[in-house]
């Protein structure tokens, strides 16, 4: 009887001993999973910040692009009129050159 004593004592302490086991186990997963989500929230701003960043820069782009193609579409506007005025001119010329040798 006693050894049957002493085997239930052993057994209650070696459960005692695996509930603690198993209690340092879970705060210690407890830990990992709250340093995990800690992670992730750092990573989540980490990524929406580089996103804000990218998207700036992708918007400064955009308006840098649309005043370049008005400077060139302004430019090219004068070139037009100065072709055009110079074309004028030149069949002016040519109209008062044929003029004179036909006199």
């Amino acid at each position: 009887m006693e050894k049957t004593l002493d085997l239930i004592l052993q057994k209650l302490t070696s459960l005692e001993e695996g509930q603690k086991s198993l209690e340092v186990g879970q705060k210690n997963l407890a830990k990992k999973v709250n340093n995990i989500e800690s992670e992730l929230k750092e990573f989540r701003t980490e990524t929406r910040t580089s996103l804000q960043i990218i998207h700036t820069g992708q918007q400064g782009t955009r308006e840098e692009m649309t005043q370049r193609f008005k400077e060139v579409k302004h430019s090219l506007s004068h070139l037009e009129s100065d072709i055009t005025l110079t074309f004028q001119k030149t069949v002016q010329n040519e109209l008062e050159l044929n003029r004179i040798k036909n006199q």
